[in-house]
Parts: C-alpha cells; structure tokens; sequence
C-alpha cells in the first residue's frame, strides 16, 4: 500500500503541469518527482534490511514498479503528443 501511495504522489507534479513549465516550478516539479520515484525503490530495499520483507517479495516489488512506471511513461507521453 505504501508503494501505491507514492504512485499516486508521484503524479502530482503532472497533474498541476509542471513538467510543461520552465524556471522555479519546473524544476520543483522534477525534484518531487525525482523523490518519489527514489523513494518507490528505496522504500522496499530498507524493508529487505530490516528483514521485514524477503528477497522475493522485493523482487516482485521493484520488478511491478518498473512495470508501473513504464506504463505511467507511456500514457503521459500519449496525452502529452495529443
């Protein structure tokens, strides 16, 4: 659920345009985004540290958030071209 949660903040800066913008917002939108996704990989590998998670599980988790964010890619690049 944690990764869902940064998913959908993840999406934040596209949804107030941002990423079309230049100067002081731009460049606010994509350290946020740049955070979030850090945070999406690196919040499963600290559980893994902690032993809460074993490597599979860790596994299937950055393997569906490449997933996840690929697909995310892929659909604002075909709204964005539109």
């Amino acid at each position: 659920m944690f990764n869902v949660f940064f998913l959908a903040l993840g999406m934040l800066p596209y949804v107030f345009g941002s990423h079309h913008s230049s100067g002081l917002w731009g460049a606010i939108g994509d350290f946020i985004t740049g955070v979030i996704i850090v945070s999406l990989f690196a919040y499963p590998v600290v559980l893994h540290n902690s032993y809460e998670i074993g490597p599979q599980t860790l596994t299937a988790l950055s393997v569906s958030t490449l997933f996840l964010l690929g697909s995310i890619y892929i659909t604002v690049g075909a709204i964005s071209s539109s």
